[in-house]
């Protein structure tokens, strides 16, 4: 497959192909060359993220518990949905209780400390986040923490992948995400 040039074709974008055969007639038993399907090449960049996703959570998933849904569903939605991260919610939302009442034990602390205050409101903010979550959680939903903004996800590898970068710029030149780029087969 050769890949021409991408044009604009009333007002969408239009990715053409030469299809090149790998191998003469003879060498396939007789039969002509057969086309890949439309969807091979979404389907095998989509399959490469999943891929790099999975590595990420052989050692990540908490992290990955804790971030957005958007992020959460592309992550797990191949391996299961919210019963894929269950168990890593579960942990990171008994962490965020842990460390709350590891800060309570401190509260209100000596007369006068600037502190305090401070050390108050973030055990209220972990305290709601690990309920939010372990609710969420059992309700079989995802799970993103109120934190989620200290992991930035731009920085992600799975999310750096091409193909979320073509999807977004194709919206963006089309303007709505029901004018999809046509493949067309030349």
């Amino acid at each position: 497959m050769v890949p021409q040039p991408v044009v604009f074709d009333r007002g969408r974008l239009v990715h053409s192909y030469r299809l090149v055969p790998m191998a003469s007639a003879a060498d396939a038993g007789g039969r002509p060359a057969q086309p890949p399907p439309p969807l091979a090449y979404a389907s095998e960049v989509l399959a490469g993220v999943r891929s790099e996703w999975d590595q990420w959570n052989e050692g990540f998933s908490g992290l990955t518990s804790l971030l957005a849904a958007e992020l959460q569903e592309r992550a797990f939605h191949h391996r299961g949905g919210p019963a894929a991260v269950r168990r890593a919610a579960l942990g990171t939302a008994a962490a965020e209780a842990l460390l709350a009442i590891y800060l309570l034990s401190f509260l209100p602390g000596p007369p006068g400390d600037p502190i305090a205050p401070v050390m108050g409101v973030a055990t209220v903010v972990l305290l709601a986040d690990a309920a939010w979550r372990a609710r969420a959680i059992l309700a079989g939903r995802y799970a993103p923490s109120l934190l989620r903004f200290v992991v930035p996800s731009d920085l992600l590898r799975p999310e750096r992948i091409a193909y979320q970068a073509h999807r977004e710029a194709e919206r963006r030149a089309l303007g709505s995400p029901r004018d999809l780029a046509v493949l067309r087969m030349t």
